[in-house]
This record gives C-alpha cells, sequence and structure tokens, in this order.
C-alpha cells in the first residue's frame, strides 16, 4: 500500500498486468490459429473474440498512459504533492485517458461476452426452450454493454479548462462511485444471465463427461469475473475519500485477460466437439 493509501502502485500494477496481458495474447494466438487451422474460415464468435483482443491491448494501453497523471491527481489530493503548474492540462489527459480506458475494457469484456453467446448458441442446437432463452440474454447484454461503455463520461462531463470547476468537486466524487456501482453491477449481471446457459445446458442436454468438465472450467472462470468485480467495487476507496482509479483499472484489467482467456479455450477439441455448424 502506498502513502496515500492505493493499494498497488505503478510498478506492481504494469508488471502484473503486462504478465496476464502476455498469456492471453499467447492463448488468443492460439486459439485464433487453432480455429482457422480446423476450419479455413472465421465465424461470428471468432470476429468478436479478435475484436475483444484488440479492445484489450488498446485499453492497456491507455490506462498505463493514465497512471502517472492518476498519481498526480491523487498525491496533490492527499497534500503529499505540491500541485505542478500544469495541474489542469494534467488532469485533462488524465480523465481523457480514463474515458478511452473504460470504453476500451469495457468493449472488451462485452465482445468476449457476445463471443461465448455465439459459441453457445451452436451448442443450442435443437433445443427450442434454450435458444429462447439465448435471444433474450443476448437482447438484455446489448444495452448493458452500451451502459457500461458511455457511463464513464457522465463522472466528468468538461474538459480543458472547465475540468476543475466540474470534474474536482465533492459532485464528481458521487458521480464517480454511482457510476462504479452501476457498472459492476450490469456486468455481474450479465455474468449471471451468460452463465446459466451452460447451466441449464449441462442439466437439459445428455453430454458426454469431457464436454460436462469443459463446460465446467468455464464456469469457473466465469465466476472469477464475477468476484473481480466485487474486489474492484469493495476496495475502491483511498484514506482521503478519493476513489483509488489504480486499483479499479487493475481489476478491470484483469476481468478482461481472464474472460479472454476463458474464451480461448473454446478452440480446444479436447474441450468442446469441433462442428462445421457455424453461425
Amino acid at each position: 500500500m502506498t502513502e496515500v493509501g492505493q493499494k498497488v502502485n505503478i510498478a506492481e500494477f504494469e508488471i502484473a498486468s503486462g504478465v496476464v496481458l502476455a498469456f492471453a495474447i499467447i492463448l488468443a494466438v492460439g486459439r485464433t490459429y487453432i480455429k482457422i487451422s480446423k476450419f479455413h474460415r472465421i465465424f461470428t464468435d471468432d470476429v468478436f473474440f479478435i475484436l475483444a483482443t484488440i479492445l484489450l491491448v488498446a485499453g492497456t494501453a491507455t490506462t498505463f498512459l493514465a497512471l502517472p497523471y492518476n498519481q498526480t491527481e491523487v498525491n496533490v489530493g492527499a497534500g503529499v504533492e505540491a500541485p505542478p503548474a500544469d495541474l489542469t492540462h494534467q488532469l485533462d489527459l488524465d480523465v481523457k485517458f480514463q474515458d478511452a480506458t473504460s470504453v476500451l475494457l469495457s468493449g472488451s469484456i462485452f465482445c468476449v461476452k457476445f463471443s461465448f453467446l455465439f459459441f453457445f448458441r451452436l451448442l443450442l442446437q435443437r433445443t427450442g426452450k434454450l435458444q429462447t432463452w439465448w435471444w433474450c440474454t443476448f437482447i438484455i447484454t446489448i444495452p448493458c454493454a452500451v451502459i457500461c461503455m458511455c457511463t464513464e463520461f457522465m463522472v466528468c462531463p468538461a474538459f480543458g479548462d472547465r475540468i476543475m470547476e466540474v470534474c474536482v468537486s465533492e459532485s464528481a466524487l458521487k458521480r464517480q462511485i454511482a457510476v462504479l456501482y452501476v457498472v459492476v453491477v450490469l456486468d455481474i449481471f450479465t455474468d449471471v444471465i451468460l452463465v446459466s446457459i451452460p447451466i441449464l445446458l449441462l442439466w437439459s442436454v445428455k453430454i458426454n463427461l469431457r464436454r460436462k468438465l469443459g463446460l465446467g472450467s468455464l464456469l469457473c472462470l466465469s465466476v472469477f469475473a464475477i468476484i473481480t468485480n466485487i474486489i474492484r467495487a469493495s476496495g475502491h476507496k483511498l484514506k482521503n475519500g478519493q476513489d483509488d482509479v489504480a486499483w479499479i483499472l487493475f481489476w478491470s484489467e484483469m476481468e478482461a485477460c481472464v474472460a479472454l482467456i476463458a474464451n480461448s479455450m473454446t478452440a480446444f477439441r479436447s474441450l468442446f466437439a469441433a462442428s462445421t455448424s457455424r453461425i
């Protein structure tokens, strides 16, 4: 823990995120290679998966760019660092990078969810009731994705010279907390309804033990994603009442990486039977 109460410093953040991201990318490349070499084309779930990977890499880059500016904001707010002459400019950059990071990481997470949805749709062939539930889940997830990607702009709806007036205030802090809880609740909610599909599949369809174990492993990783959301929300406060943005971004990064890792597992025939009937 740092002097101002941050639970993770920049160096720890970058090392941990870099290692997990590298592992996720290696698996993502392996998944893409296996799918293309097997089917000689890409499918709907693959398109969402590739987009999720691109958004994750971009989101990690903007996260790393935001961290130094956020550190300055935290130190100045805690009184351990004198305000620099260009404080307004640094705060402006911090807000812009955080907004970009929120859109990119949330976009990556929901692209993984849509990739799972289209992958599960393949397994739901000839299951009428489950296909109806699939469509309900798909329709519900769309507005949730839009809200999670866009709510960060409500925290600080200003740039440039107005940032000190609009974004550095008690009301801005309250908006930030409200937005965090909204995003966490919607993220967990969509995880739960997404996880319900393989659970119903396990109970409703006769499948062999190997596929059951494969679905079970994905369920475990989905549970981990829910846990990261709870951790992100429960530890977001600093000693002086500010939001621990580094903590929030770190667990958002971890969730996005684990989601990508979980999706990569769908490429292996040892978990699921291959089929050329795709959407």
